[in-house]
């Protein structure tokens, strides 16, 4: 897999469609920036991407990763990259699933935290564990713990 190989390919194929990096970055939904970085080959689209631009561009996703047309393309490798696409669809799913599992189960933790956070305050103050000051202090530290997380989550 050569990236400049294939950003010179995804260029030719959005001006064979006439359309200007920020047209296909609006269909796209990301930045002209970024395509800017695909046809420079810089970056790499996502797995997602990949999928909307072969359907885009009436390509292959293995033409574009080859970073050239296959003219000779056959009904069988059609069918095959169907396939393959359907693999990458899920593949693209699961990522997006697992970095939203990951998300939540921080924000659950951070959640027991506060809660803990706030448990100790409200004790120090109900049993009077400290004096005043002290309690003060804590309770400062505490609230700036939970502030810390929230904007965390935010």
């Amino acid at each position: 897999m050569n990236p400049i190989k294939i950003g010179k390919l995804l260029k030719e194929l959005r001006k064979d469609k006439a359309l200007t990096q920020e047209a296909l970055a609006e269909m796209l939904g990301v930045s002209n920036r970024s395509v800017s970085r695909w046809e420079n080959g810089t970056t790499m689209p996502d797995f997602s991407l990949l999928i909307e631009l072969s359907k885009l561009y009436e390509i292959s996703i293995d033409e574009i990763l080859e970073g050239e047309r296959n003219e000779a393309t056959k009904k069988e490798d059609l069918i095959m990259e169907q396939e393959t696409e359907k693999s990458l669809k899920k593949i693209a799913e699961y990522t997006r699933l697992e970095k939203m599992i990951t998300i939540l189960r921080g924000i659950r933790f951070a959640a027991w935290i506060m809660v803990a956070c706030w448990c100790v305050i409200i004790g120090l103050h109900y049993f009077g564990f400290v004096g005043p000051e002290l309690a003060d202090q804590i309770e400062s530290a505490m609230a700036g713990v939970i502030c810390g997380i929230s904007l965390a989550l935010a």
